[in-house]
């Protein structure tokens, strides 16, 4: 019975000591949010550059270790 008691009392304690971090974890998302929308924005500010590559690319793993190929 006092074991359970105390289980009981722990959980509690540490649910409460998890629901500190909500805001702090909010404000980091927000403040994320905030960041990938400006970079967003920013990124319209330029032109879009035209990538061309010479051909399509495999791996081929050999001896564990990844070796680039053009086809």
């Amino acid at each position: 019975m006092a074991g359970s008691l105390f289980a009981i009392y722990s959980y509690i304690l540490k649910f409460a000591s998890g629901l500190d971090t909500i805001p702090y974890t909010l404000d980091r998302l927000s403040s994320l949010g905030d960041i990938t929308r400006r970079i967003e924005l920013q990124s319209d500010d330029f032109p879009q550059e035209q990538v061309t590559t010479p051909g399509s690319f495999r791996v081929v793993l050999k001896n564990k270790k990844p070796e680039f190929q053009c086809k």
